[in-house]
């Protein structure tokens, strides 16, 4: 006896992304397999839904309003702090941060001891400054827990003084 199944059409699922929006390179594979229809060859119907902030990213993130979020600077400090979220996979190889300095300082060990500029504590810019000043440490192995004063010492933050 041979029986034949008929398959039915698949229902795609939903999937909401949380991005920062059209406007980086680390954020065109996605333009690109929204474009191309990638997403739609896998059914999944993926609504990318920008947000101009990382910690409201992670907030809704956390609260389930997202399936998945694109920061991941940002969600790799807050997987170290403990915060329950995973990381699944990356589409790029590097971060898209780099530093602006004065002309007198010639590289990352200049920084020691100088204050550094981001736009907000626990931010994705302030994990990538101080991911890079861990690659890059020479001195103290320790982040200074005071959030009002931050310095690159010896590569790395500190309470500077």
């Amino acid at each position: 006896m041979l029986a034949c199944l008929i398959a039915g059409p698949v229902q795609a699922k939903d999937i909401n992304l949380g991005w920062s929006g059209i406007g980086s390179w680390t954020t065109l594979p996605y333009v690109v397999a929204n474009e191309k229809g990638f997403f739609d060859k896998e059914t999944l119907k993926v609504q990318l839904i920008t947000f101009r902030g990382t910690n409201l990213m992670l907030t809704a993130l956390l609260a389930g309003e997202l399936d998945y979020a694109t920061i991941l600077p940002f969600l790799t400090g807050a997987a170290s702090r403990g915060l329950p979220v995973r990381i699944l996979g990356a589409v790029t190889k590097s971060s898209s941060y780099f530093m602006v300095a004065r002309p007198e300082i010639e590289s990352v060990k200049g920084l020691r001891d100088k204050k550094l500029g981001i736009n907000s504590f626990g931010s994705s810019a302030d994990y990538a400054a101080y991911a890079g000043g861990k690659s890059q440490r020479h001195g103290s192995q320790q982040r200074s827990h005071d959030t009002r004063d931050r310095r690159w010492n010896s590569g790395a933050f500190g309470s500077g003084g």
